[in-house]
């Protein structure tokens, strides 16, 4: 074939170039205002931003080279890198980075799109998407196949109210990822229900977790995998092959909506709503050494439902119609799990596109209000994140049994939702799952009681080094106590230290600065810094 006879690209600055000659394609500026670039040949290429070539360069090469364009010789490179700085022709794009929600459309992870059809206009999946979130099966086999394994049973219906969770998290006001493990004896069927779970959005024949994940990975291999689940259900099987030191990091980074920010970073960083399901035969703060403080935070985030290893039927409260054994039921479970997944997830996800926003807004709030009634008839405020869980996975059940997703004769979801709750650390969840912010300070505050300064005892201000290591200084103050603690020392011993101090806001427990968590060290107290002022009643810190 002659060069002229070549089949020909146009690329995006309007020139012809042969097909397999690799070019700019298509360049956006999005809706963060970061310039995306999508290059290579028309059956090969990817997207990428430019801020990232800027700062991670071989990120960039390495996703090229996953795409068949090679660039291995620095020439190359510098002429690629030449070609993206000279381009000029960027224009408006909605771009998918991640799966999940992009303005009023949703965003599968397998790139498909869920559009409201009222709403026209291109999204732009500038991610590689990956096979298991593809569907198969269909809703009307899938729920025919569970109906009378899970009908009645608390935790099967919790898990699958819990996996549809991610979704609506946007209409959840002030709330965290979402996470539960699930904690039982070997064999128990545990693997399964998360399994079961998993495939509400995803499914892998090849693989023994279906759509699932295992704890077997570095704390780096984490926000990937955040990102590849975002707006769905992350689970994670075998906590026993996770690295000591990932599973305290892990937890506090997935209950993060955020990622990792680099000070060369200028890019918005992604905000990635999704739940986590994790199993094991123990709680995951037993597998790790770390303060009391540091557990105490992981505890608060994720939710232990412990199943009664006096229940000869493990996960199952009875044995399901039509089963000989809860062996033989939690292999028909895998089975389905392996053969129809992803549907359940895509039906809910269609009607939530298709809603009201303002009304799903109002039928979250009346829905969760109304399970904290329930769950506490004295008090239905909800104060901890676990219970709050609860009642959002709740309401997440409801717009699914609306919808026909989760069909009424399965059984009344309030009741099996309030029994799982009551499996929690196997106490009741009316009886506070988690120490509050308050409950927490107080118990550092017993922790450190020798090592407290009283202010009336300072001879002079301290240097900025010697308040940083300071446990804290308090003062009496309108018939309280104050306490006045360096910022350096306080991220030290609480790791998620913007949410303990926002709930204490909440309450009205610290001094504020033009919205700031924190305030300039007083010049009694120390010389320069920040601090944290917290108001404490007057028995929290003894004389």
């Amino acid at each position: 074939m002659t060069e002229e006879n070549k089949p020909q690209l146009i690329t995006a600055d309007g020139l012809s170039k042969a097909a397999d000659q690799p070019a700019i394609l298509d360049a956006v500026v999005d809706q963060h205002g970061s310039h995306r670039v999508k290059f290579g040949t028309a059956t090969n290429n990817c997207w990428f931003s430019v801020s990232e070539l800027q700062i991670d360069e071989r990120s960039v090469f390495a996703r090229l080279s996953n795409a068949g364009i090679q660039y291995l010789e620095a020439r190359k490179k510098n002429a690629f890198k030449k070609e993206i700085q000279d381009h000029d022709g960027y224009r408006s794009g909605l771009v998918a980075a991640h799966p999940g929600w992009v303005g009023s459309h949703y965003v599968f992870g397998d790139g498909t799109v869920a559009s409201p059809k009222d709403v026209p206009g291109e999204v732009i999946i500038a991610f590689s998407g990956d096979d298991k979130f593809t569907s198969a099966g269909t809703l009307k086999e899938w729920k025919t196949a569970i109906g009378k394994m899970i009908t009645d049973q608390p935790l099967p219906l919790f898990v699958l109210c819990f996996a549809l969770l991610a979704p609506i998290l946007r209409f959840v006001r002030d709330m965290m990822n979402p996470q539960v493990e699930l904690v039982g004896k070997p064999e128990c069927g545990k693997t399964t229900l998360g399994v079961f779970a998993s495939s509400v959005w995803a499914g892998d024949d090849d693989s023994e977790v279906g759509g699932g994940e295992t704890w077997d990975m570095t704390i780096n291999a984490l926000d990937p995998l955040k990102i590849a689940h975002a707006g769905t259900l992350l689970f994670l099987d075998e906590a026993n092959l996770a690295e000591e030191e990932v599973i305290i990091k892990a937890i506090y980074k997935t209950s993060s909506k955020g990622g990792r920010k680099r000070w060369t970073d200028r890019e918005k960083l992604p905000n990635v709503g999704l739940a986590l399901l994790s199993t094991s035969n123990d709680p995951l703060t037993n597998f790790v050494k770390a303060s009391a403080v540091k557990k105490a935070g992981a505890q608060s985030r994720m939710a232990t439902v412990t199943i009664d290893k006096n229940q000869p039927l493990g996960v199952l409260k009875f044995m399901p119609e039509g089963f000989k054994s809860s062996r033989a039921a939690m292999k028909h479970l895998r089975r389905v799990a392996h053969t129809s997944y992803g549907v359940a997830g895509r039906a809910f996800v269609h009607r939530l596109v298709e809603s009201d926003p303002e009304e799903i807004q109002v039928e979250v709030d009346k829905q969760m209000a109304r399970f904290l009634r329930r769950l506490r008839p004295q008090d239905g405020n909800g104060t901890s994140r676990a219970e709050q869980m609860f009642a959002a996975a709740f309401a997440a059940g409801i717009l699914a049994r609306k919808w026909g997703i989760l069909p009424k004769r399965w059984g009344k979801l309030a009741p099996a939702l309030l029994a799982v709750a009551n499996c929690i650390d196997g106490s009741a969840a009316s009886q506070g799952l988690h120490p509050s912010a308050m409950d927490r300070i107080k118990a550092y505050l017993k922790t450190v009681q020798a090592d407290l300064i009283e202010y009336k005892r300072l001879k002079k201000p301290m240097d900025r080094q010697e308040f940083s290591n300071a446990a804290g200084v308090w003062r009496d103050l309108n018939g309280r106590r104050e306490l006045t603690i360096s910022t350096v020392r306080f991220q030290k011993e609480f790791p998620d230290h913007r949410d303990v101090m926002k709930e204490l806001r909440a309450s009205g427990a610290i001094k504020s600065e033009n919205g700031k968590l924190s305030i300039k060290a007083p010049r009694y107290v120390c010389e320069s810094g920040r601090v944290y002022v917290i108001s404490l009643p007057h028995h929290a810190i003894a004389d």
